[in-house]
């Protein structure tokens, strides 16, 4: 990555997904295409990053220096229990976060314990392993509807302008009836594809319609994981004037859990 120029480069708009935590250990396709991507663009100046796996009754915002690993699953070898990913968090981001969603009357709060969680550091793990970024996660407001969401990140949305990359991390389909941690390549249920492709034809169009009343709108709707899915509302709010849709790793692992990751980048 090339390291930022000022205020000039428009950081991107990241959705990636949530597979497993094996992800930390177990290189493959969505490893590599999502490195080859970052490998294209600026270095950030800090991250803020959204997972399902943070959800309160308000928004919290981690304002902590040093924030500390939430190891948050059973699965997989003892290997990744033992993983550390030391990233400095970034105070000055929080308040100016908070800052932000108070000018729009957001209720949020600074969180002065809480570390980072599966969602967060397993993808940085992968996507910035010399973990030299500053972190900072914000949490999901629990009974928030998609536009609301999509108002909450397009308060924050000018942050990219100054060299925030956003990561939003979370599923377009997710099945946990059908997840299957020994089998990461059974195939999808042609149900899940048509799904996926539904919900990622509606980002590329931004027919935010349809995605906000995806109940009534979506084919197999009653399959529709909403915790996974809240986080996309989210970053649909972070987009910008000239910002293009584009395709980072699209596949199905571990049954019908959508590994489908696209970012919005700005071409100004």
């Amino acid at each position: 990555m090339d390291k930022l120029d000022g205020n000039l480069i428009v950081s991107p708009s990241l959705f990636l997904a949530f597979g497993s935590p094996m992800q930390a250990i177990d290189f493959d396709e969505y490893n590599e295409a999502l490195c080859d991507f970052l490998g294209t663009v600026a270095f950030p100046r800090s991250i803020l990053i959204v997972s399902p796996f943070w959800v309160t009754d308000n928004i919290k915002i981690n304002s902590v220096d040093y924030p500390e690993l939430i190891y948050d699953f059973d699965e997989g070898p003892e290997t990744l229990k033992i993983l550390t990913y030391p990233c400095s968090g970034n105070p000055d981001l929080a308040v100016e976060i908070k800052n932000l969603l108070d000018s729009r009357d957001i209720e949020a709060e600074l969180e002065m314990e809480r570390g980072l969680d599966k969602g967060c550091w397993i993808p940085l793990y992968v996507a910035f392993p010399d973990m030299d970024v500053p972190v900072v996660q914000m949490s999901i407001p629990k009974n928030a509807s998609p536009e609301e969401l999509f108002r909450i990140g397009n308060t924050l949305s000018d942050l990219r302008k100054t060299g925030v990359m956003i990561i939003t991390v979370g599923n377009t389909v997710y099945d946990e009836t059908n997840f299957d941690l020994e089998y990461k390549y059974k195939g999808a249920d042609d149900w899940a594809k048509e799904l996926d492709n539904w919900i990622y034809e509606r980002v590329k169009s931004r027919n935010y319609k349809e995605l906000f009343n995806a109940n009534n709108f979506a084919p197999h709707a009653s399959k529709i994981n909403i915790s996974r899915l809240s986080p996309l509302y989210f970053m649909l709010g972070t987009t910008i004037d000239n910002d293009v849709s584009s395709v980072i790793f699209d596949d199905f692992y571990y049954g019908n859990t959508a590994m489908r990751s696209f970012v919005y980048i700005n071409n100004r």
